[in-house]
C-alpha cells in the first residue's frame, strides 16, 4: 500500500497511503504488537469488507499521550469505553496486547491490563453503557464477531513491529 514502508523491521505509515488490513478476516484472537507514534493512529478490527467505509469496525485507540485517559485516547475502546489508565509512552515503542473473543475485548498496554469491555453491554445504537454518545449506527453488541485487522493511517507517522496474530479458534 502506498505510505506504508518498511524501515529497520518496522511497517511505517509516512505518505497517505490509507488503513492496510490482513488478507484474511479474523474470529476470536489475540494480537500483540509494538507501536511509535507521532500523532493519530489505531487497531481496527472485526471490519466485514475493508472495501466499505461504513462505521462498522471497532477500534483500539493508538495516540501519544495525554494527562487523562478519555474514550479516545491511548489503549481505549474507541468512542466508547476510556482506558483506565493512561500508560502510552511518549517518543518510546509500547508493547500492546489486544485480545478479542466473542462478546469480550481486552487490552494491555506495557503489561497492563487497561481495557475489559463486554460488547453485550452496549445495547444501544449511538450510546454507550454510561449513558454518553458514540458514533455508531448500531450497539456494540450486534457487531460481527469476525472480520479484518486493519492499522489506521490517521495522516500521521505511526510504527509498528513485531506484530503477531494468534487465532484463539479454527478459522
Amino acid at each position: 500500500e502506498d505510505g506504508w514502508t518498511v524501515e529497520e523491521g518496522a511497517l511505517v505509515r509516512k505518505g497517505r497511503g490509507g488503513d492496510l488490513w490482513t488478507a484474511k478476516p479474523y474470529g476470536d484472537f489475540i494480537l500483540e504488537l509494538e507501536f511509535l507514534t507521532t500523532g493519530n493512529s489505531g487497531i481496527l478490527f472485526r471490519k466485514p469488507d475493508p472495501a466499505k467505509v461504513a462505521k462498522d469496525r471497532l477500534e483500539i485507540q493508538i495516540i501519544t499521550p495525554s494527562k487523562a485517559p478519555t474514550k479516545h485516547t491511548c489503549g481505549s475502546l474507541y468512542d466508547c469505553l476510556a482506558a483506565s489508565k493512561e500508560l502510552c509512552r511518549k517518543d518510546e515503542w509500547n508493547h500492546l496486547r489486544l485480545t478479542s473473543a466473542n462478546n469480550r475485548v481486552q487490552v494491555e498496554l506495557n503489561g497492563e491490563t487497561v481495557l475489559d469491555a463486554n460488547l453485550e453491554e452496549w445495547t444501544e445504537a449511538g450510546k454507550n453503557p454510561d449513558g454518553s454518545k458514540n458514533k455508531f449506527g448500531q450497539p456494540l453488541r450486534e457487531f460481527a464477531r469476525k472480520g479484518y485487522i486493519g492499522l489506521q493511517d490517521h495522516g500521521k507517522e505511526v510504527h509498528y513491529r513485531n506484530l503477531r496474530i494468534k487465532p484463539l479458534t479454527s478459522e
